[in-house]
């Protein structure tokens, strides 16, 4: 969405907005496909005027708001498995973590990049190590390293690469990382 459909100020503009309407009158069947939560897009959902599913975390979750007879596609990371993947890096490693259902968010500590970047609405926020607290599978398992280092980033690769169809990317030029299954994609 950012750089794509949103502008520098996290808006549609009004070129793009009209643009899209056009296509939507032509037929056309506008997706909107993010990494975000379905909380961050049915704004823009709504202001483009859409009836069309959401493909949100990655392709984790697609839902219809506007169609009562779609089924939503839900792809859960296996809890136990999470566990591992971050037991193998070691949690005194990590600055964060963050794991997320439809409900709720699990935060090792309090982050304000991940609260702008994910803010929370209408979700409960559970603090504390999430290897403790944690309780059903998450979709999302967002990873902070304390120093981000092509080390630690092998130790991260090597500790999900143990776990068939688990991949992890890392975000450009900070020291977050994602671990995600193979099977969804937001394309």
């Amino acid at each position: 969405m950012d750089g794509t459909l949103l502008n520098s100020q996290s808006e549609i503009s009004p070129t793009t907005l009209s643009y899209l309407h056009e296509l939507d009158q032509q037929g056309h069947v506008i997706v909107l496909a993010s990494g975000r939560p379905l909380r961050a897009l049915k704004k823009y959902h709504q202001q483009l005027q859409l009836h069309s599913p959401m493909v949100c975390y990655n392709g984790a979750y697609i839902v219809s708001t506007k169609d009562d007879g779609f089924t939503p596609v839900q792809a859960n990371l296996n809890l136990q498995i999470v566990k591992n993947i971050i037991m193998d890096i070691g949690i005194e490693s990590l600055d964060n973590i963050m794991l997320e259902s439809l409900d709720d968010i699990w935060l090792l500590r309090e982050d304000d990049d991940l609260n702008n970047f994910f803010w929370h609405q209408n979700l409960d926020l559970i603090y504390g190590n999430p290897l403790l607290t944690i309780n059903e599978d998450p979709m999302t398992l967002i990873l902070r390293s304390k120093k981000r280092s092509h080390d630690h980033d092998q130790v991260i690769r090597e500790a999900v690469k143990k776990h068939p169809h688990y991949k992890v990317r890392f975000w450009h030029d900070s020291d977050y990382s994602e671990v995600f299954l193979d099977s969804v994609s937001k394309m």
